[in-house]
């Protein structure tokens, strides 16, 4: 829900951020001149290029459109249309409209420059590597606007850049200006960061969810079942400012910008760097130019609303998209001579009508049109000004991508078309580099931090000092130290340190945690930044199925702030099938949990043996109290030792005997005694593809803490094992082995193998699932089954899927093994499932070989519970 509430809110923000319309700037005045169409010649590289410009299909060639003649009488040079042919590109010469429709943009040259237009010099020296500061040339800038996954388009116009052997001596950016740039400042070549793009996990990184195997095992289980979750204290609920609290970015950008986390200024970086923030308190722009370049960074694309503010030097910031998305005007501040900027803002034929007014009544009065409205003047005056400044302005053809647009597929032609564009105007870019004063005798290098045939500039290995903690007590601090394992002055590489930081945040304790690493003495100080989460919390779920129609789901836990203390707990399940728990433990992160809880469920179910084809409706009440002895979590794993009274009471019973069902009162009560462990690692839990769940339980059971029915105790065991394994990135095998065993002379009715369902432990805590068995069927006392699915991932969260199940059941363990004694019973099942924002919606049928059985089909809308 919180993604596609994310989805919402880029889309809106890709009208905020919007440059403004092309009509807008005819009368531009800054002395600037417009180059028009520059005739492209035939470079070398361009027509097959190995990265695969071509790649993409069915997109328009970008050119360049022609503009207005400006002040100085500049014209425009186009050339004929069978040169621009020969040359690979596309003429664009006519109407402004039909410009428009060519989804370039004009590069804007000074009309010195259109005198060097035609001086290209030679191949090899077009192609010089990145250059650094150089006496004897002009000093250039380099702005790079935001504009969310657009300026990924930033990274293909910097790789021409640098075949073009344009030396960059400052940068400014904006949001995912910001990002590129500031790699780019510390070293990261456009090859380096093309690979970052292509291969990041863009709806984990922007969800901002923790995976699942690193949650810690209490978190996985409110999480599994609840849809949102408010945390709160004695004061209030904790809202946050945005839906995401940009954790998972900033710890990307922490790693790539280690030894870059505490600086006096960030011109001393490889190339000085500045970014641009909003203080919302002031409404003033900020630019950032020290201390920490990752929170520099983080603030400059806080977008309102998606990502939570940051809090730097006593201000509070925003995205800088606001107030100055195309900060040419710092760049040239910082001693910029020559401006190039990149802008990726957004110019669609949706925006053109909104400006020209072609929009339907319902749209002109939607959200959409009336935000963009307001707030599109904001930074109107700042860009005009901005984009005067620029001496080379490309602005790649983005559409139809948003700012959210962050899937493979956007994200991989973005990046082909910044390096098209770039190419289209090669001959624009050589003029530049003549202007710059740029010579075949100058000897240019690559920056100290990327040797030669490096992409990228920081090494895995770390070198550790003092580890600490702010924000947090001196008891909780303790037994996160014990969480890293790793401990001061030790070696780790940046897999061991990101693998800690997940355990950290999976303990569900923070709000916020992010981390520096802060050089001193040849080591890194490691710091924590903790922002402690009111750890007392609501969670609710709700869930729509073809059985009980709605069912909702609330979990509420009263817990001290500290890791160690006294904890309330209710929960509370509302459906035909109704269920409360309340419990009171104390906790201590190390020595686990003891307490007392008590649950009440009403059950309300069918009921089926395998000589029965009509079911029989059975109405009960169960009250339970439960004594944990012992309750110890981890990360993945949780032991437990403790003992029960239940009370089972029941008007309508059917008891099963020689002659099948019959209906019987029932008033029982029954003491166990209990161990058994659970692990759980599944990356997912309802559709895994990495993982292993497995759940292992002994309980003795009397009526009077001795016997039952004055004989010895009967005893259950039950095991399950289930394993997810991946084939391929889409196809996964999950074998699974359950079952479970009574063993004694005596055995309590409700105590029974129950089975049957989809849903595990639904009606009753022992009912295991199984497809095509009736929910629910009652069956011998030894009972093991297995199960195998095959499931195919179709796009990111559709799945198709198969599933067979077989059993075997019997009255002895003896009668288990031997193959022509017993009871065999045969399932299968197929469906469709999608991974939605609100919880899985799966539609199945399945169908079982045994008495009675019938084709069925279910659907399932929300998290199980």
């Amino acid at each position: 829900m919180r993604f596609f509430t994310l989805l919402v809110i880029f889309c809106i923000s890709s009208f905020l951020y919007a440059e403004p319309a092309q009509g807008l700037s005819g009368d531009m005045t800054g002395g600037a001149e417009l180059l028009e169409g520059v005739q492209q010649q035939s470079m070398p590289g361009a027509a097959e290029h190995p990265d695969g410009v071509q790649r993409e299909s069915g997109a328009e060639a970008v050119t360049g459109t022609e503009e207005p003649q400006r002040e100085s009488g500049a014209e425009a040079v186009t050339g004929t249309e069978e040169q621009q042919r020969e040359s690979g590109a596309e003429a664009v010469t006519g109407t402004e409209e039909q410009q428009r429709e060519s989804g370039a943009e004009a590069v804007k040259l000074p009309d010195e420059v259109q005198q060097l237009a035609q001086a290209t010099g030679t191949e090899e020296q077009q192609r010089q590597p990145r250059p650094t500061l150089h006496r004897g040339r002009k000093k250039v800038g380099l702005v790079l606007s935001g504009g969310g996954a657009k300026g990924v388009a930033h990274i293909g116009v910097l790789k021409v850049l640098e075949e073009a052997g344009i030396p960059i001596d400052y940068i400014a950016g904006t949001s995912m200006g910001a990002i590129v740039g500031g790699m780019y400042a510390i070293g990261f070549s456009p090859a380096a960061m093309d690979s970052i793009m292509r291969t990041q996990n863009w709806l984990a990184l922007l969800s901002d969810k923790i995976t699942r195997d690193k949650l810690f095992f209490t978190e996985k289980e409110v999480s599994d079942k609840a849809l949102i979750t408010l945390p709160f204290d004695r004061k209030r609920f904790h809202i946050s400012t945005g839906l995401l609290s940009g954790g998972s970015v900033m710890d990307m950008l922490t790693e790539f910008t280690k030894g870059y986390h505490n600086m006096e200024s960030f011109n001393q970086l490889p190339i000085p760097f500045a970014c641009i923030a909003y203080d919302l308190m002031t409404g003033d722009e900020v630019v950032m130019r020290e201390g920490s370049l990752p929170l520099a960074i983080r603030a400059s694309m806080s977008i309102p609303g998606a990502f939570t503010t940051v809090e730097r030097d006593g201000r509070v910031l925003i995205d800088g998209g606001v107030i100055n998305n195309f900060p040419a005007n710092v760049v040239k501040e910082m001693g910029a001579e020559i401006i190039i900027g990149v802008d990726v803002s957004m110019i669609t034929e949706r925006r053109e009508e909104l400006m020209r007014g072609n929009i339907s009544e319902q749209d002109r009065n939607s959200l959409i049109f009336i935000v963009n409205h307001m707030m599109e003047r904001i930074g109107r005056e700042n860009f005009e000004k901005n984009r005067n400044l620029t001496d080379l302005y490309i602005h790649p053809d983005t559409h139809p991508y948003t700012t959210a647009s962050f899937n493979t597929t956007a994200v991989d032609s973005l990046l082909v078309r910044g390096e098209r564009i770039a190419r289209e105007n090669w001959d624009a870019i050589l003029a530049v580099k003549e202007l710059i004063g740029i010579t075949p005798a100058m000897d240019l290098q690559l920056p100290p931090n990327r040797q030669a045939g490096t992409d990228i500039p920081i090494g895995d290995s770390i070198e550790l000092g003092y580890i600490i903690f702010n924000g947090i007590n001196s008891l909780n601090e303790k037994n996160l130290r014990r969480m890293l394992r790793f401990k001061e002055f030790s070696t780790i590489d940046i897999y061991t340190l990101r693998e800690a930081v997940d355990r950290l945040k999976g303990t569900g304790s923070f709000s916020s945690l992010t981390y520096s690493l802060i050089e001193e003495g040849g080591r890194y100080n490691l710091t924590f930044q903790c922002t402690e989460r009111a750890r007392s919390a609501v969670s609710i779920g709700i869930r729509f199925d073809t059985r009980e129609i709605a069912s909702g789901y609330i979990n509420t836990i009263f817990a001290p702030p500290d890791l160690k203390g006294g904890i309330l707990e209710v929960t509370g399940r509302l459906s035909t099938n109704p269920l409360l728990d309340i419990g009171l433990f104390y906790q201590d992160a190390w020595l686990g949990e003891f307490g007392l809880s008590y649950t009440y469920r009403y059950g309300n179910m069918e009921l089926y043996t395998g000589r029965d084809t009509t079911s029989h409706n059975v109405r009960f009440h169960k009250n339970r109290v439960n004594f944990d002895v012992a309750n110890f979590y981890y990360r993945n794993f949780n032991f437990y030792l403790g003992a029960r009274y239940e009370n089972f009471r029941s008007q309508r019973l059917i008891m099963a005997n020689a002659a099948g069902l019959q209906r019987q009162k029932l008033n029982e009560n029954l003491i166990s005694y209990r161990g058994g462990v659970r692990y759980d690692s599944y990356d997912n839990a309802n559709y895994p593809s990495n993982g292993v769940q497995l759940k292992v339980e002994y309980a003795m059971y009397t009526d009077d803490f001795a016997g039952y029915k004055n004989q010895i105790p009967f005893s259950v065991f039950s095991a399950s094992l289930y394993v997810a394994v991946p084939v391929t990135d889409r196809v996964t095998l999950v074998p699974s082995l359950y079952g479970r065993f009574l063993y004694g002379k005596e055995f309590s009715f409700p105590m029974q193998n129950f089975v049957g369902g989809t849903i595990g432990a639904h009606y009753l805590d022992h009912q295991l699932p199984f497809y095509g068995f009736r929910p629910t069927e009652v069956v011998d006392n030894k009972f093991l089954a297995t199960c195998f699915e095959a499931r195919y991932r179709i796009g990111n969260n559709h799945y198709v899927w198969v599933k067979g199940n077989a059993a075997r059941i019997s009255r002895s363990t003896l009668e288990l093994i031997e193959w022509n004694k017993g009871m065999y019973m045969l399932g299968a099942a197929a469906g469709y499932s999608y991974d939605s924002p609100l919880g899985p919606i799966d539609v199945l049928v399945e169908y079982g070989l045994h008495p009675g059985a019938k084709f069925g089909v279910y659907i399932n809308l929300g998290k199980y519970f």
